[in-house]
């Protein structure tokens, strides 16, 4: 559920975020401990709530159960887990960081609060009839954790940034009960118009060039009007949609890179860099390599 997914990311993020980006200018850590503590506790807690009452309490009940999800969107939802867990595991990593904990603890912490927060929505799953925990959702989740850890303890630089971009797909009005009605429900449900990045700072490849400056692979997925196969309904009847899947190489914008002596634009910068910013990018799908002067 991409929808729970990112309002569990966007409320640790408002919370946590602020606090990670603030200027070095006390070295109280045990006061910093407190503040970000009982910020992303709030902001746990917060979460938990407003998926509980506003989400799940809108759809029966049941024990708890699995369900094999891993067929379906042609992988979409697997890539939105990845970049999500990713995303809260750098955000958290920063609030250890701002509270005084070496890099490595920082790095061990944040893996594991990262996986509990996102396996609590498996949690909630597991006992709603209309869905069930996914052991595909939980490995990729890990995936994306590790990814980030793995450069936190080994590397000294990051070299792979995830991000996430959205263009309204031409599907959506044909099943607005599943791929939502309003442009914010689309962004959130319509799979056709996500795509996933990693962007890796070319500095990485030569010292001289700019840390702000990167190159990016993305992935997406396009002609899907349900989970599973299109076969059977009244557009793939008419219309003869077939599900196909989009990688994509492009340039991307390091907005961490951005050096500024601004604590609000640093901030921004932090939380907005999940973002990709509209850039040219070469597309390979269905056996053919396409070009589009700026794609987003």
């Amino acid at each position: 559920m991409s929808v729970l997914r990112i309002l569990l990311t966007g409320l640790t993020i408002l919370f946590v975020q602020p606090f990670a980006s603030a200027q070095e200018d006390s070295v109280d850590y045990k006061d910093r401990r407190v503040l970000f503590f009982s910020s992303a506790g709030v902001a746990y807690t917060s979460s938990m709530f407003v998926l509980g009452s506003t989400w799940y309490n809108k759809y029966e009940h049941s024990s708890f159960h699995w369900f094999n999800d891993n067929t379906e969107w042609l992988q979409m939802d697997k890539a939105g887990h990845f970049v999500t867990a990713w995303k809260l595991n750098t955000m958290l990593y920063e609030g250890f960081r701002f509270s005084g904990y070496s890099k490595n603890k920082s790095a061990l912490f944040s893996l594991i609060a990262s996986n509990i927060a996102m396996a609590s929505i498996e949690a909630f799953d597991g006992f709603s009839a209309k869905w069930g925990a996914s052991y595909g959702d939980l490995i990729a989740n890990l995936s994306g954790t590790t990814v980030f850890t793995v450069q936190k303890i080994w590397f000294k630089d990051t070299w792979l940034i995830p991000k996430f971009s959205f263009h309204s797909s031409e599907y959506a009005h044909f099943y607005p009960e599943i791929l939502g009605s309003t442009l914010p429900e689309r962004a959130l449900k319509d799979y056709n118009g996500q795509t996933y990045w990693i962007a890796m700072p070319l500095k990485r490849i030569h010292r001289s060039l700019p840390e702000w400056l990167c190159i990016s692979a993305g992935y997406g997925a396009d002609d899907m009007i349900s989970g599973k196969e299109n076969t059977g309904t009244l557009v793939y009847e008419y219309f003869g949609f077939k599900r196909y899947r989009q990688t994509y190489l492009s340039m991307d914008i390091n907005l961490r890179g951005i050096k500024t002596r601004s604590t609000f634009l640093r901030t921004c910068f932090n939380v907005f860099n999940v973002i990709r910013i509209p850039m040219p990018a070469l597309e390979l799908s269905r056996g053919k390599l396409s070009g589009h002067l700026l794609y987003f």
